[in-house]
């Protein structure tokens, strides 16, 4: 009979193996018997943890997104300069999606993944809100133009999330993680070159 421990290590090893092959792969071409030889445990430990691969799936989606907002909250708590965070929540976004494959941002987005795409929705609506106000400080601060209005930031920031999904986007880039890329470097510095330090 599993221990507390067993169950522990078990549930563990599955959404590791789980994020690694849905990252490669996306969801719907990995099978949970994939996932079980990867975690090398056995199907019937997968039932005992996990009802069906969307019950997987979600887990490691919450997982995923509660390490992103831990991750932007320990920056944006630091005592650096704003410039200096935005710097560092770009590397973040750089080093979160790094390898992650087309079918898997695809297999949220664009297909039948509704309770993934709520989660992930009720995710951006509190970043957004955390974000709002970080933008909002800032500018007070003087670190960003007054001239340009939070509500236009926010919007902006809304709609270069949805390109990332855009085919003509993808096409000229390498991968999803480049459009990543491209849309954060370009929502924070725009097209003109940085002045040298």
């Amino acid at each position: 009979m599993d221990t507390p421990t067993d169950n522990n290590k078990n549930r563990q090893a599955l959404l590791d193996a789980a994020r690694t092959l849905f990252w490669k792969h996306g969801i719907r071409r990995v099978t949970i018997q994939e996932i079980c030889s990867e975690a090398d445990v056995s199907k019937m430990t997968f039932y005992r943890q996990f009802a069906n691969k969307n019950e997987i799936a979600a887990q490691v989606l919450r997982d995923i997104l509660e390490k992103g907002m831990e991750d932007y909250h320990r920056i944006m708590q630091q005592e650096i300069t704003f410039t200096e965070k935005m710097q560092q929540v770009i590397m973040l976004k750089h080093d979160a999606t790094n390898n992650i494959s087309d079918e898997f941002i695809k297999d949220i987005y664009q297909q039948n993944q509704t309770e993934l795409r709520a989660m992930i929705e009720t995710y951006q609506h509190e970043i957004s809100a955390e974000v709002r106000n970080d933008f909002a400080q800032a500018q007070q601060n003087g670190f960003i133009r007054q001239d340009v209005t939070i509500d236009f930031i926010m919007y902006l920031m809304d709609r270069l999330t949805q390109m990332i999904l855009d085919e003509k986007l993808l096409a000229i880039c390498n991968d999803s993680q480049q459009a990543i890329m491209e849309v954060t470097r370009f929502f924070f510095y725009g097209i003109l070159k940085q002045p040298s330090a």
